[in-house]
């Protein structure tokens, strides 16, 4: 078993503190242009080189009215990209010394002999780069692929926000990589042993749990959402120690545990 978190924090996000989940209308405008845009001109060269004349024509003036409508959004994409990112560094309590947290309380308890699973290995791993692109486990991968063939990942992000839920990560990247959803059951069984209430579903963005899953490694990640799938300070200069909540950090802690117990009770 590897439990993980990443211990790396980002900048702050201007856009996602100011709209929430509706920062996503703000990607989908610009991936959607680009994406039209591309489309128009592999048709303005295939029609120039092959189209009869009169749908070359047609073709000009549909053309046109597309290249009206990318203009209209030029204003929103320039708005995006500017604040998407901003240079006031987040001090992450909850993305992710929330995980990290978590991973370290696990140490300490596994380190007593008595504590430790009969049939089960248990590694805890913190990576780094995850805010960039999950780098540091993708290297983490890479360097241990054969040793981690057949692990099992509980990835730990983000697990004590204040009025957020437990939840187990059934896909990410805007439903587009699915994690295991043998994970995903083994958790919620342990949550059921355990008495820990959870939920499950999918996340728009993407965790270390994804590094695995894409590499066939059964992986899925652990983290607390409120109702609408995000979290307040989530990439916020607001990610400050007085906005976790102690209770639902002891309950993610508790659910590792659980999970420890019942991998080991299945080997």
């Amino acid at each position: 078993v590897i439990l993980s978190c990443h211990h790396d924090s980002n900048f702050a996000f201007p856009i996602v503190n100011r709209f929430g989940a509706g920062f996503g209308i703000f990607m989908a405008v610009v991936v959607l242009s680009s994406a039209l845009l591309t489309v128009l001109t592999f048709l303005r060269v295939l029609f120039s080189l092959t189209g009869p004349e009169d749908l070359a024509a047609g073709y000009e003036r549909l053309a046109l009215h597309f290249l009206v409508l990318l203009a209209a959004t030029v204003p929103f994409q320039l708005y995006t990209f500017l604040r998407v990112l901003s240079d006031d560094p987040v001090l992450g309590a909850n993305d992710n010394l929330s995980g990290v947290a978590n991973c370290l309380l696990l140490a300490e308890h596994l380190s007593r002999p008595e504590a430790r699973p009969r049939r089960t290995s248990v590694w805890l791993v913190s990576f780094g780069c995850e805010e960039c692109g999950i780098r540091g486990s993708k290297r983490f991968i890479e360097r241990h692929r054969e040793e981690i063939r057949g692990a099992h990942v509980l990835n730990l992000d983000m697990v004590g926000g204040k009025g957020t839920r437990l939840q187990v990560v059934t896909r990410e990247e805007r439903n587009l990589i699915r994690l295991s959803p043998a994970m995903v059951q083994l958790v919620e069984e342990a949550a059921g042993e355990a008495g820990i209430p959870l939920q499950k579903g999918p996340i728009i963005a993407f965790t270390d749990a994804m590094a695995f899953a894409t590499k066939g490694i059964q992986a899925t990640t652990l983290m607390a959402l409120d109702e609408k799938g995000m979290v307040d300070t989530y990439h916020s200069v607001e990610d400050r120690p007085e906005h976790l909540d102690d209770n639902l950090l002891f309950d993610s802690y508790r659910l590792c545990l659980a999970f420890l117990k019942h991998i080991d009770a299945r080997s």
